[in-house]
């Protein structure tokens, strides 16, 4: 790619080079450059304005050059810089703006702010703020490269210049080709063969270190020099390091001078390393933390990586410049940061596991709001509620805007205690996006209730205080070792931004031992042996046991503080010896009980003055008591089974016995929150490799069964289950009984009766508070999914009917929405409440389930079902109008469902399709007519309300023998010959089904037809057909070429989809309603339909504005005596709908 050569740089720094280049980047650019006096101040002393861009949708974005007081460097004044910034947009009354800001020796921050309004009064406004900062001494390649990129001609395409995602895509493909370069250049010292998972893991934990090292020398602790590690690679001398640069330069490096106390090291054990380099070895920080002891099962092998892949990847890496800032909301800079590194890795690792990357603004909110349930729950009952949105969701605007809530000293004192307690899990952790978002909100809190409510009170170092709240509350597991490195590289970076310069002296460890905390393994199966192990505790814990338990905790807060390293296998020992101990508790409990039993020879039978047989009593009572030996006999093998298991084997990873000081002393963790990962049931597999697909498919559905005996059975979950439901199974087991689940996942689970299960355990059987859905955005870009939040308090047996659960779409993107006005109204709603920005649908379980009687047709019994089977919960609480239960309840008696006018199922579905579906136009074969049927496979080809078939179906009922001489015989042997179907047995070949009289589709995106084929045929599965029409063809074909039909489908209809695709299915239609047709002048009804057969069909927007759509919607509608108030709303709501839908899809594409 050409440079644009008038990209400015420190380099060629100017006013005149910076015009330039907008002149020659923009085509709206209007060049304006005067000096601004009335915002010069002590800080920023000149200021000018070269300008600005005036784009075509009427937005002016006013370009700014500030000189800084003092010389610019990455940390310095960035808050000052950000307040001046949105200070002069406010006051120029602009909706941007970019602004430069230089140094004396031009380095500069470019920045671009601009505000995001919340709410839809928009009085107030956060602003958002995206730079490069460009230094004289930084490569400054992301920067050149993304200004080369784009044009300035819109908003949309400035914004993608700041843009993370553009930057990460950047810098992702390059690294994908240098990582998989470097993996290459693994050897083995021996000549061995090296596996490419072997492989796979040294490399990355080779660029977990470097990449560490790269903000730890951007920090100037190697030799206070920010390019040491370049630097010291370039000292390499083959005749001095025969063993080459990972031998004779890393090894030193990692596992003495950064795995080692200052005191302990010296000049003399460095021999082959040259000055400066063998004193900067010496002065290194002891850092620790595992990351540079040697690892166990990689370091150990006798693995090394060639000088041309270091090399490679070393100059590749720090190409591109290192921040050392986290990213928050409203302020990115656009470099390689730790979240950015997080968005990386997994994009690279995980593509096939289903996890996805969670979007900062997400996980921020998901992180606030479980914590302020979490305090509601738990904290003094004098806190209100508004005090808590307040202190959580501060609202940034005007100094009078600014609001932390108002708390008394006893009530900010229990707030802290219960922060500096909680604990926080999310067993699908990835890259560790929620356990740093928690860190820093929970950091941020603390924060704030010291600062305006308990100023007299010290508070702790930056740097303390992180990694008290890592070690107090943070845990996570992942079944993927690289996804736990990622996540410690992360909180190692957390920890050494905050660290003080003194700390480089420490003779104590810098980085606190992540290995207790987050943990590698499978979170949903939990297997000894071959039996499956309980997450749920063991009841009361003897004092013994929680003596132990106290020792154990210790020795892990020891190691977390690496006061004793080398007790790592101590610890793991302890661990088993906890767990042994809790089952001998057992074990002894079982047989104490077993003996009694056994002390009982002749069983007491109830003396019975009616029984007519004593002895068939006495008989009944001895088979009770021989099955209740029996299964006591069993539980106490069982529990051996166990402990010889435990004592004899590698443990995997075991929630109880990983976590007892979670379990056995607060009965799980108090929030449980993840992005779990999408999978779709024929893409499942054991992430482990242990067993099988199905055979791992089974132990999810009986592991489930196990953790909720008394609501779910293996059987009852349906085989389509995607992954994430077990992880929702899985979360609730986790969460104590005052604890709270918090998930993001596909929204799949409310509307497909494949999630019909889980609904009647987090519906029927838990409390389940939130669930919010975003109506015109998407979270994931790169998941062709539609998500939700979920916030679930704990299981509780009973059945939960009076509760009501909140139902809330946002009609704005998070951002907007998401304040104390807001969330209260939110947490306050008792009814449907509607407003432009949010919709809240708040409804009990009794409601539900008398709601779904009532749209199935089914309310002439009005006694509530003894339990709740399952609903489409996200179309009719989240998606549909109020004026849809005004209508359909309203009007039930004059509605039948779709069975009362024809019969429907799935078209034809055939494994064969490039056999059995011929072109019409295909000629090769000349098979005689008689073996070919017209089909119809593709909507796409259907342009009008009646249609002739796309293709032929090859059907023959005859075996080959009496095909002797036929062009269909010399089509089914090259078939077989090119599939290398060397025997087919039987006419395999023979397809029945019946034929359509009209389709239903199945995958809807802009047009809404029913079309019928001007002859009935077969039609492919991409369709549902209905067949046996029970009325007359065309008065079905004209309600169902409605805007009242196609109003219902959008609303029933799968939005789980993130290309913004509505899918139908069988189930979907039992909830459609058609009105009664002796409600119909028939003739009138069929003449309607027959003019919409006279043209083509147009996109939903164009088609209801159609004359001829306009005079059959209105006899549908007066059939139905709906007011104008009502026919507005339907068509109204039917054309947003369908507006957000398609809108939403692409929300997040560039």
């Amino acid at each position: 790619m050409e440079l644009n050569a008038n990209i400015v740089t420190p380099a060629n720094f100017s006013i005149e080079n910076w015009i330039s280049y907008f002149e020659t980047s923009s085509d709206v650019f209007v060049e304006n450059h005067f000096s601004v006096l009335k915002y010069s101040d002590g800080d920023f002393p000149n200021v000018s304005t070269l300008g600005k861009l005036v784009f075509e949708d009427g937005t002016v974005c006013d370009i700014f050059v500030l000189q800084v007081k003092r010389s610019l460097t990455e940390r310095a004044s960035r808050r000052k810089q950000f307040e001046k910034a949105t200070d002069i947009i406010k006051r120029e009354n602009n909706q941007a703006g970019i602004f430069i800001f230089y140094g004396e020796d031009h380095s500069f921050r470019l920045s671009l702010v601009y505000p995001v309004y919340k709410g839809t009064k928009r009085t107030f406004s956060n602003y958002r703020r995206h730079s490069f900062y460009v230094s004289v001494d930084l490569p400054n390649k992301t920067y050149i490269l993304q200004l080369n990129k784009h044009k300035l001609n819109s908003m949309g395409g400035l914004k993608e210049i700041f843009s993370v995602e553009k930057v990460s895509a950047l810098f992702y493909d390059e690294f994908e080709k240098e990582y998989a370069h470097l993996q290459s250049g693994i050897k083995h010292r021996f000549n061995k063969d090296v596996s490419n998972d072997l492989k796979g893991n040294f490399a990355l934990l080779f660029v977990i270190r470097i990449i560490f090292l790269g903000f730890v020398q951007k920090k100037g602790w190697l030799g206070n020099n920010a390019n040491f590690i370049r630097d010291y690679l370039s000292s390499y001398d083959p005749a001095i390091h025969q063993q080459g640069i990972y031998q004779d330069l890393l090894v030193p490096l990692f596992f003495t001078a950064l795995n080692s106390p200052p005191s302990s090291k010296n000049k003399y054990g460095f021999p082959n390393i040259p000055e400066p380099f063998k004193t900067h070895l010496v002065q290194a920080p002891y850092l620790n933390g595992g990351l540079f002891r040697p690892h166990e099962d990689y370091d150990t092998e006798a693995l090394f990586i060639t000088d041309e892949a270091i090399i490679n990847f070393v100059n590749f890496l720090f190409s591109f410049n290192f921040t050392l800032e986290e990213n928050t909301l409203y302020d990115e800079e656009l470099e390689l940061n730790p979240e950015f590194l997080g968005i990386i890795f997994e994009k690279l690792i995980n593509k096939a596991h289903g996890a996805i990357y969670t979007p900062r603004l997400e996980v921020d909110f998901m992180c606030r709001l479980s914590l302020v349930k979490y305090l509601q729950q738990n904290c003094l009952s004098s806190i209100s509620l508004e005090n808590l949105y307040k202190l959580f969701f501060p609202e940034y605007g005007a100094e009078n805007e600014q609001t932390t809530g108002n708390f008394t000293e006893e009530e900010a004192k229990d707030l802290l205690d219960k922060l500096e307690t909680v604990t926080v899990c999310d067993p699908a952790i990835g890259s560790g996006a929620f356990a740093v978002g928690m860190l820093n909100v929970i950091d941020e809190i603390e924060c704030s209730i010291y600062n305006h409510f308990l100023p007299n009170i010290p508070i702790s170092s930056p740097y303390e205080r992180k990694k008290r709240i890592i070690f107090q509350s943070l845990y996570g597991v992942e079944v993927k070792q690289w996804a736990v490195w990622i996540t410690q590289l992360r909180l190692w970076i957390t920890l050494l931004i905050e660290a003080e310069d003194s700390f480089k002296h420490s003779e104590e460890p810098l980085l606190p031992s992540f290995d207790f905390k987050i943990k590698q393994g499978d979170s949903l199966i939990q297997m000894l042996g071959n039996t499956l192990f309980p997450v749920s505790g063991e009841g009361i814990i003897s004092q013994d046991i929680k003596r132990k338990i106290n020792e154990l905790v210790k020795l892990k807060t020891d190691y977390f503080y690496n006061k004793c390293p080398q007790q790592l296998h101590e610890i793991e020992l302890k661990h088993k010896a906890l767990y042994t101990s809790i089952l001998d508790k057992k074990k002894k409990d079982l047989s104490q009980k077993l003996s009694r039993m056994k002390g009982l020879t002749n069983p007491e039978v109830q003396a019975n003055l009616f029984a007519s047989n004593i002895q068939s009593e006495i008989d009944f009572a001895f088979m009770q008591y021989k099955r209740q030996v029996e299964e006591l006999e069993f539980q106490i093998h069982q529990v051996d089974y166990e402990i010889s298991q435990i004592t004899t084997k590698n443990l995997p990873f075991i929630w109880r016995i990983d976590f007892p000081e979670i379990f056995f002393e607060k009965g799980g963790f108090d929030i449980v929150i993840g992005n779990p990962p999408y999978l779709h049931s024929g893409n499942i597999s054991d992430p482990l490799g242990k067993f099988k697909n199905n055979q791992y498919k089974d132990l999810l559905r009986k592991m489930a069964e196990l953790d909720f005996p008394n609501d779910i059975s293996e059987k009852s979950i349906d085989g389509r289950s995607d992954l994430y439901t077990f992880f929702y199974v899985r979360g609730l087991k986790l969460i104590n009984p005052r604890g709270y689940l918090t998930y993001i996942c596909s929204n799949s689970w409310l509307d497909v009766e494949y999630g019909y299960w889980l609904q009647r355990l987090v519906i029927g059987k838990c409390t389940l508070h939130y669930i919010f859905n975003n109506q015109v955005q998407r979270s994931f870009k790169r998941a062709d999914v539609n998500t939700i939040i979920s916030i679930i308090g704990s299981y509780n047996s009973k059945r939960i009917s009076s509760h009501k659960s909140k139902f809330i779409t946002f009609k704005l993107p998070f951002e907007e929405c998401i304040y104390t006005e807001n969330l209260l109204l939110i947490s306050e709603a008792e009814q449907l409440i509607e407003y432009s920005d949010v919709r809240i649908n708040p409804v009990t379980l009794d409601e539900i389930s008398l709601n779904e009687l009532k749209l199935l047709g089914k309310e002439d019994n009005l006694k509530l079902n003894s339990s709740f089977n399952g609903t489409k919960l996200g179309s009719i609480y989240l998606i549909a109008p109020k004026v849809y239960w005004d209508v359909l309840i309203r009007k039930k008696r004059c509605l039948r469902p779709l069975s009362s006018f024809f019969d429907y199922k799935r078209g034809l579905t055939t494994n064969c399709v490039n056999f059995f579906f011929i072109d019409k136009d295909k000629t090769d074969f000349r098979i005689e007519d008689k073996y070919l049927t017209p089909i119809i496979t593709s909507s796409q080809k259907i342009k009008r309300f009646q249609f002739d078939n796309d293709k032929y179906l090859f059907s023959c009922h005859e075996s080959k023998s009496s095909l002797k001489g036929t062009n269909a015989l010399r089509y089914i042997e090259n078939w077989e010959k090119q599939a290398n179907l060397a025997k087919c047995d039987g006419i395999w070949y023979s397809v029945k089904h019946d034929k359509a009289s009209l389709l239903l589709f199945r995958f809807w995106d802009k047009r809404f037809f029913t079309p019928a084929p001007i002859i009935d045929m077969i039609a492919s599965d991409n369709f549902f057909i209905g067949y046996n029409l029970k009325y007359d063809k065309e008065a079905i074909l004209a309600i169902m070429n409605s805007t009242f039909y196609f109003w219902q489908i959008e609303i029933m209809g799968r939005k789980n989809q993130g290309q913004g695709i509505l899918n139908t299915y069988g189930p979907d239609y039992e909830y459609i309603r058609l009105p009664d047709l002796t409600l119909f002048d028939i003739e009138k009804l069929k003449h309607a339909y027959r003019n919409l057969c006279l043209r083509d069909v147009y996109d939903f927007k164009d088609e209801v504005k159609q004359p001829d759509k306009q005079i059959l919607d209105r006899i549908v509608f007066d059939a139905l005596e709906l007011t104008e108030g009502e026919r507005q709303e339907i068509i109204e709501s039917f054309i947003s709908l369908v507006s957000l839908r398609i809108s939403k899809a692409s929300s997040l594409k560039a």
